[in-house]
């Protein structure tokens, strides 16, 4: 489920829907937009569709199935949780845009009601160029994300965007999750595109600036997460302010059964 909110951002969301997608998975991808009941809820209906139809028309370019809708309801993480129950949804997808001062901290704690109220994998995405044009995938990882109840489902959707991108994956974690990540990697074909380099906790936070041609992706987890701490919330808030603008995904484990 891909959140709509401006068409040219929702573009690079939906490659990154694709690139996660599982090829075997026959469901199509569903480009919502969320419209706040109110007296303008008319002109922002007709709006709404015109930047759905533009995405649609984008994905059929890519021989890819994908539905649109538009959602009607007077609260946005509500509209969002309940389109998720009705499409069967297993990933949200959604936008972070550049945002400083109160707007900032108004989208970081946007970000939290929606991994707190939805139990599927959510991907908060800044992505300011097509995922082909980027080097190479990084990967941080806090202590204990291994423990998490869907850290293989979301290590899947790396693998699969490591294949569709056929970029290395760098995984920045300490030496347990390493371990578990190399066993799940030796099972797989190629192997050599994975690396690791090995840290504590604490040494997570990027000491160097990020690159532009990479693709962060932040393992986060919801409050009351077995590798929840305030150093997530620290190192999100670094990324968010970061004056330099880069491509980076917060990345949250689904909490619900496993749906593949």
């Amino acid at each position: 489920l891909v959140l709509n909110r401006r068409p040219d951002a929702t573009e690079r969301l939906l490659d990154f829907a694709m690139s996660i997608k599982y090829e075997r998975r026959k469901a199509p991808i569903y480009c919502i937009s969320i419209i706040e009941n109110d007296q303008m809820v008319d002109q922002k209906l007709r709006t709404a569709y015109k930047t759905l139809e533009q995405s649609m028309v984008y994905a059929s370019s890519m021989d890819e199935r994908i539905e649109i809708r538009a959602v009607i309801d007077y609260d946005f993480i509500d509209g969002l949780t309940r389109s998720a129950k009705e499409n069967l949804a297993t990933d949200i997808i959604a936008g972070l845009p550049h945002a400083k001062g109160w707007l900032e901290r108004l989208m970081i704690s946007t970000t939290e009601k929606i991994s707190i109220n939805n139990h599927q994998n959510i991907f908060i995405c800044r992505l300011l160029v097509s995922l082909q044009l980027l080097d190479k995938i990084e990967v941080y990882l806090f202590q204990f994300s291994e423990k998490e109840v869907g850290f293989h489902d979301l290590l899947e959707r790396v693998f699969q965007l490591q294949s569709s991108m056929n970029k290395t994956v760098v995984f920045h974690c300490n030496s347990s999750a390493a371990t578990h990540i190399d066993e799940l990697v030796q099972k797989r074909v190629q192997r050599g595109m994975f690396f690791y380099n090995v840290v504590s906790s604490n040494e997570l936070l990027m000491a160097s600036e990020p690159d532009v041609h990479n693709l962060y992706l932040l393992f986060m987890s919801r409050p009351g997460g077995v590798s929840y701490s305030a150093l997530q919330l620290s190192f999100q808030k670094k990324m968010a302010l970061n004056p330099i603008d880069f491509n980076f995904v917060l990345c949250y484990p689904r909490t619900g059964s496993d749906v593949q």
